[in-house]
Formats: structure tokens, sequence, C-alpha cells
């Protein structure tokens, strides 16, 4: 029976990677493929082990997709600059593709950034103001690190908040696998970001690592001053704007963002990317008013019909995109089910 389901799992995935390459190919009018990642890290880095695993690429991951796409004779491109050209009528390449990277994380400067260098594809990296220049940690990596302990090690007050959200998995008995652990980050998200910062007291708990795991301004501006890599905001907070309720807060987390950022000098910030892709009418009013475009996590391809606020991507990593057969079959499979 295991060996049926492999052949039948094999079967699919090179059904859907030919779906995904004749799209490609025969795109009849100009389509964009924007491809998201977040974390980029080499298979035997220990962060691996405190994040969720649809998170991360590994170098080698990313540079085979920047093969890829060149051997579609794609037209790598700014996505800002693309986003320009459609609003203004201009004529737009065939086949273009964007790469964007959410949160900013410091591995996006350490190994992402040397491989646009050694293509020079330009890229937009998504950025969290609050959290540059920080030692500040996500909260789902801090529960990840957590739930991964032994519970006798965890702190007490905590393990027992997040006993509540961690039903049918062995909490209490052994520290967690890491997909055990993201199940508990899935069951988390039914909270509201505020609550689950307070149940994990993040801010005062200390973290293990004194590594720094979001980008400063020193990187920043590297990668700035290199015409490769342009800046959007994420929001301030990483807050997910259908979880707030007042006007105030969504200013903070939309406009305040895009202030923040831009202080920094580098360059403006014309795009917005919502955080877990979640979209409310208040916060889509406040984002189509104060920028250029906005990334959905929402699967698909783009063209010129496609509202510039809601633009489709692609979030790869190891699991969906580790060779060019998954690759393809992960954007033939978003077509097919669409």
């Amino acid at each position: 029976m295991t060996i049926v389901k492999g052949l039948v799992k094999s079967a699919l995935h090179s059904a859907f990677s030919y779906i995904g390459l004749l799209r490609l190919r025969m795109a009849k009018k100009p389509t964009l493929v924007i491809l998201t990642y977040h974390r980029i890290l080499p298979t035997e880095s220990p962060l691996r082990n405190i994040e969720q695993p649809g998170m991360v690429a590994s170098p080698e991951t990313l540079d085979s997709h920047l093969e890829l796409f060149q051997s579609l004779n794609a037209s790598f491109v700014h996505l800002d600059e693309w986003v320009r050209k459609r609003k203004a009528g201009e004529k737009l390449p065939k086949l273009a593709v964007a790469l964007t990277f959410d949160d900013g994380w410091q591995d996006n400067y350490s190994y992402a950034f040397p491989l646009l260098e050694k293509y020079r594809v330009p890229a937009t990296i998504f950025l969290v103001s609050q959290y540059l220049n920080t030692n500040r940690v996500f909260w789902p990596e801090r529960v990840i690190e957590l739930s991964r302990l032994e519970p006798s090690s965890r702190p007490p007050e905590i393990n027992e908040w997040l006993k509540q959200y961690a039903a049918g998995t062995p909490f209490s008995e052994r520290g967690l696998s890491v997909e055990e652990a993201d199940g508990l980050v899935n069951n988390l998200k039914s909270l509201d970001d505020n609550t689950i910062l307070s149940g994990i007291t993040l801010n005062e708990a200390p973290h293990p690592s004194s590594s720094r795991l979001i980008l400063n301004n020193s990187e920043l501006r590297e990668m700035a001053s290199s015409g490769l890599v342009r800046f959007g905001a994420h929001t301030r907070e990483h807050f997910r704007l259908n979880m707030l309720l007042d006007q105030a807060s969504l200013e903070d987390e939309i406009v305040l963002c895009k202030h923040e950022l831009e202080s920094l000098n580098i360059g403006p910030i014309s795009l917005f990317c919502y955080p877990n892709g979640d979209i409310t009418d208040k916060g889509e009013h406040l984002v189509s008013g104060n920028y250029l475009g906005a990334c959905t996590t929402q699967n698909g391809l783009n063209d010129t019909t496609t509202p510039v606020h809601n633009l489709k991507r692609f979030n790869f990593h190891d699991g969906n995109g580790r060779s060019r057969r998954l690759s393809l079959s992960t954007i033939g499979r978003s077509l097919f089910s669409s």
C-alpha cells in the first residue's frame, strides 16, 4: 500500500508539474509570478529547530528557482515597477517573476542576498518596523522553542497556558517535534496576537539565543545600495489585521509602519504585505490609500486584471520547492484547484 501511495503521489507531482510548465510557457497575456520566501537557511542550521517547516528554504532551493525561471526566459522584475507599469498601461513582459521575502529575517542578507547578486535578480523584502535592529522574536518561533523543551524545563506559568492549546499532542509528556509544535502554533492563531504575547510573556522571558534574527540598518542599507533589493511594509508588530478592531490600531500597523521605514533612508516604501494574508475591508481601504500595491498569501498567477492591492503569490519552502518538478507541481496544483 505504501508503494502504491508513493507511485500515485509521484504521478500527481509529474502531472501538476506539466500543468505548471505548460501554463508558464503558453501565457497569452502578460503574466506575473510572485515567489514568496521567509527564511533562507542551510539544511544544517540549528535555527531550523525552532522554525515552522513551511517557513524555511535552503540556499540551494532558492538557487534552483532562479535557474528554473531563467531557463523559462522569464524577466525578473522589481515588483513595484511591474505594478507602476501595469497601472500606467505600459508594456509588460510576457512572463515576469518577482521575488518577495516576508518578515525581514537576517538570513535573507546572509544567504539570499549573495544569490541575488550572483544572478543579478531584484527582490522586495517586507519589513516589520518594530523588530528591526532588535533581538526580538516573533511569537511562533518563541512558541516552538518553548514547546520543544522538556516540560520540566519550561517556565511553569507559560507551560500551563500553552497546554490549553496543545490538545492531541504529547505536550505534557515530552518536548514536541517541530511538526507537532507547528500544529500548536496553528491552534494559537484562533487568538489575537496580544493575547498570545501575554500568554507566553514574550517580552519578559529571556531568549536563550544571543543571535540576532532580524535585519539591522547596516544590512538594509547595503542591500538597498546594490539596486537589487527594495523594501516594503509588513506592519509594525506583525499583528494580523483581521484581529485589530479599532481604527487607531490599524493606522499604526499600516500607516505608521510606512513612515517608520521611510525614516531609515532605505528608499521609498510603496508596497505592503498583509501579515498571515488576513485582510479586512477597513485594513484594505487604508492599504489602498497609502500604498501602490499589496501582496496576499493567496496562491495564483497575476495578470492585467488582478487587483494590485490583492496580488497573488506562491509561498515556497523546502517541502514544496526543493526540486524543479516539485516547484512546478506547486504552481500547477494551485492553478488546477483555482
